[in-house]
């Protein structure tokens, strides 16, 4: 899950490496965001490691606060897996935190 919580930009020599899952958190809760999710989710991770398989991608939003869960169905080297993450907005402001000078 590095690879989705890694914002794009963030290594000097390789730019694409990560995703914009946080850009999403202030996004409409509706079935076009869960979809540009899901892609984003899927994009990163074929990109980075072609030995995933990845079998279902699932988007949920908070009910409470901004933010979603994303269910990862993924095939690993002949193993399968569930991953779970949450992003939410606390993650957002954590990428662009301003420094307070005393």
């Amino acid at each position: 899950n590095n690879i989705l919580l890694t914002p794009k930009r963030s290594y000097l020599f390789d730019p694409e490496y990560g995703s914009d899952l946080y850009k999403m958190v202030f996004e409409p809760a509706d079935a076009q965001t869960a979809e540009t999710i899901k892609n984003e989710v899927t994009g990163s991770i074929i990109r980075y490691d072609d030995r995933a398989i990845i079998q279902d991608v699932a988007v949920a939003f908070f009910n409470q606060g901004k933010g979603f869960s994303i269910t990862i169905q993924v095939d690993y080297q002949g193993e399968s897996a569930e991953l779970n993450i949450g992003i939410d907005e606390t993650i957002y402001f954590k990428f662009f935190e301003v420094p307070v000078s005393d």
